[in-house]
């Protein structure tokens, strides 16, 4: 799909056996401290205390990396207008 709109996308090694579970119901994306200054695939893919941070690395050129296609539990509670009011760090 990213690619299909365009977008340059990356995968990371191992990113399809990545993640914390299957999904429940999906409400939307959500990408966190992706795009930031110095942060690599690698540190979103393996964090060290988290595992699979962000299923996406953003980096500042506009490459996508998949990192993972699990649960990420790294995001704080939503509290968007579009979003439900859930926890998704346990």
């Amino acid at each position: 799909m990213l690619r299909a709109e365009g977008l340059k996308v990356d995968i990371y090694p191992g990113a399809f056996e990545r993640g914390h579970g299957d999904f429940g119901t999906i409400w939307g994306p959500f990408m966190h401290h992706t795009g930031s200054f110095g942060e690599t695939p690698r540190g979103i893919a393996q964090h060290s205390s988290l595992g699979l941070a962000s299923q996406l690395h953003l980096a500042p050129n506009g490459v996508v990396t998949l990192c993972g296609v699990g649960v990420a539990w790294h995001a704080a509670p939503a509290r968007g207008r579009a979003s439900p009011r859930t926890t998704a760090t346990p």
